[in-house]
């Protein structure tokens, strides 16, 4: 929907007068997540061009609340594919 609205990432940001940067990145790649943030802050304060970062692939292993379980209303592989990419394991097994 806002895919019009991007600026041409080809297109030296020092020559952009309209648009935005859109960064898309996984939640569980904490190395990605940090790089991607310092690049879209960069470029937005140097050049002034407004950034959207999108993460994807957001793990819930709380549910909505901790008085409430998740295993509830959570399918099987969805549970099993949350265990495998928790970013905190991720992070902390290097």
């Amino acid at each position: 929907m806002l895919k019009g609205f991007e600026r041409d990432p080809n297109a030296p940001p020092e020559t952009i007068e309209h648009g935005f940067d859109h960064y898309t990145v996984h939640a569980w790649d904490y190395p990605a997540l940090v790089e991607t943030y310092l690049s879209a802050a960069e470029i937005a304060r140097e050049y002034h061009i407004p950034a959207l970062v999108h993460v994807i692939d957001v793990t819930q292993p709380q549910g909505h609340s901790t008085s409430g379980s998740h295993e509830r209303y959570k399918i099987p592989e969805r549970l099993k594919w949350e265990e495998e990419f928790d970013g905190v394991r991720k992070c902390a097994s290097g």
